[in-house]
């Protein structure tokens, strides 16, 4: 009987072995001897294992990519916005670079050709679901991105999102999934962490708004959805100076509950 290919986040981490772990390990330049560093399963969503490496100098992530015709734009789209946006004071990850200086790793392990990358742990806490301070944090992080990715040189690598106005709106890298587990909260309840580039596009900000209050308010059934919206719009125009499209956010966010899960 042919062996299955291990494909989903749980299939991965039963199958791989220390010696697989090696393999990919010794690509990197992980300031550890291979005898100190240790590892397990951190959190995969529905197409990445993702594990956590812990050295005798510290800690990293490591992500298998679900192998798919997709999983190259996703593992480059998201490493190559983690080195745009951090030199730019944004807490996003510090992205391990191999031996060979490449940006991600491909390699045969598991029956498959995988894209695999590394970064620096980053610390914080996932909030479910989030009370208006966190609306109110997540908003005004959304607009500083979308202020600083504009001028993002690689616009090449990013999806399109289907959506045009007059002559004049500007675009920019929409983060396509800002809620949930995509942003970390310190202690303090300040935003410790944005993760997770993979499915960026390129467009106008209503969209990127619209899809993270669908899912802040999908996910919130004790504010009013107008108390939601009204308290991440208040902070997003704190950094912004206007919105293009307005007119259409309702619409919009009724579209996106429609296919959030």
């Amino acid at each position: 009987m042919k062996r299955k290919i291990p494909i989903t986040p749980r299939e991965v981490a039963e199958s791989i072995t220390p010696d697989v772990f090696q393999k990919i390990l010794k690509e990197y330049e992980l300031p550890s001897e291979a005898d100190s560093i240790s590892y397990h399963r951190l959190y995969g969503g529905i197409r990445n294992a993702v594990f956590l490496i812990k050295t005798s100098e510290g800690k990293y992530v490591l992500t298998i990519y679900k192998p798919s015709p997709t999983a190259k734009g996703r593992v480059e789209r998201n490493l190559l916005l983690y080195n745009y946006l951090r030199p730019k004071g944004f807490f996003v990850p510090e992205v391990i670079r191999t031996k060979k200086d490449n940006l991600y790793l491909r390699s045969f392990i598991l029956g498959a050709e995988r894209f695999i990358s590394c970064h620096r742990y980053i610390g914080g806490r996932k909030i479910f679901p989030y009370g208006k301070p966190e609306i109110a944090l997540v908003g005004k992080m959304l607009a500083k991105l979308h202020h600083k990715l504009p001028e993002f040189p690689r616009t090449e690598i990013l999806r399109t999102a289907p959506l045009e106005f007059s002559m004049g709106a500007k675009k920019t890298v929409l983060h396509m999934d800002f809620a949930r587990g995509n942003i970390l909260f310190s202690d303090d309840n300040h935003i410790s962490a944005v993760l997770d580039f993979e499915g960026a596009a390129w467009g106008y900000p209503i969209i990127d708004i619209a899809k993270s209050l669908a899912i802040i308010s999908k996910d919130n059934q004790e504010l009013p959805r107008g108390e939601i919206k009204d308290t991440f719009i208040e902070q997003y125009l704190s950094v912004a100076k206007n919105i293009t499209g307005m007119e259409q956010l309702d619409n919009l966010i009724s579209d996106f509950q429609e296919v959030i899960v």
